[in-house]
């Protein structure tokens, strides 16, 4: 999970040149440091918020979702998904800012 963040991030930073570095560095201090390794609670929520913060209107029902998932298990799954899914969405004129 913590790999698939990292290549949403590095996305982010390819996307975010020239004008757009101020929305990225916006995103990364609203996001905050990436927990330590081992805790997937704490990951859990960090990619909760790296999602809702490059989500335009920060989603209510995305916001909704990841914080009504059971656990943490249970979050890191569904955070997969729309990863995957905004990576796979690169490059195909979509914008995730």
């Amino acid at each position: 999970m913590e790999t698939l963040a990292d290549s949403f991030l590095d996305g982010v930073r390819a996307f975010c040149t020239g004008r757009r570095m101020g929305r990225l560095a916006d995103l990364l201090e609203r996001t905050g440091d990436k927990p330590p390794r081992g805790n997937a609670e704490a990951l859990s929520f960090w990619v909760a918020r790296l999602l809702l913060v490059s989500t335009p209107d920060n989603d209510q029902s995305l916001r909704g979702a990841l914080l009504c998932a059971e656990d943490a298990a249970a979050r890191l799954r569904q955070e997969k998904a729309l990863l995957e899914a905004r990576l796979d969405g690169a490059g195909t004129g979509c914008s995730i800012m």
